[in-house]
Parts: C-alpha cells; structure tokens; sequence
C-alpha cells in the first residue's frame, strides 16, 4: 500500500467479511467492514442514487482509516453496476461528497460480476423450462 509493505487479513464477522490492513509490525492499519445497503448514511444513499440511477450495488464497505490507535470513518466504498452496465467502484464521505471514482476494470460487463450468495442472475431462466 503507497509503496509499503503490509499485510492484510480477512476475518468473518457475524456472517461479513472485514478485510484488516496491518504494517509489518502488526499495527492496524486500516478496517474494511462489509455492510448492508441500508446502513448507509443518508446523505450516500442520496448521493449514489442522484449519481448513479438504476444502478445495482454489489459490494458496499464501511472504510476506517487508524491512525496513532485512533479509528476515523474515512469513507464509504461501493461497488455498483451503473445503469449502462458498467462496473464502477466508488468512494464517498460520510456526508455524501464523491471521494474517488473509477470503472472497475476487473469486470467487462454485468456478467461477468459474480452474483452474491441468495441472489439470481438476471435472464437466467434456466428453471424455466
């Protein structure tokens, strides 16, 4: 991370995964905490709808950034599926304001984003039949 070695751990807490960024000598670095769409502020909620309409949210994460011990909500990452199906991740502050955006190049299309546990895939109608 920026150039420094350090070591990351995912735990499962409560059914969730946190992703733990730690320094070489053990010091949190960073939390990474999975949540629900509905626990997110507001003023986010607001903000990705007006930003991003119709889009599918796969990934939301609460980001906490530790400094000298201290934990500080940084941000909120979101990883959607905007409305013309291109796969984005997206960060913003507590209150709203876009912190960074970028397509996530990882995906081509809608399709090729892994489905979540409990979800269907869209136009798979295999059951159908």
């Amino acid at each position: 991370e920026k150039g420094q070695l350090v070591y990351e751990v995912t735990v499962v807490e409560k059914g969730r995964n946190v992703d733990v960024t730690l320094s070489p000598d053990g010091e949190i670095l960073m939390i990474e905490k999975a949540i629900n769409v509905a626990d997110l502020p507001m003023a986010v909620t607001k903000a990705l709808k007006d930003e991003y309409p119709g889009a599918t949210y796969r990934i939301v994460e609460e980001i906490v950034e530790v400094e000298k011990k201290q934990e500080r909500l940084a941000y909120y990452e979101v990883r959607l599926v905007a409305a013309d199906k291109r796969a984005m991740d997206v960060q913003m502050t507590p209150d709203g304001k876009k912190v960074t955006e970028e397509e996530d190049m990882r995906f081509g299309t809608l399709e090729d984003i892994y489905v979540e546990e409990g979800e269907e895939e869209e136009g798979n109608d295999e059951d159908d039949e």
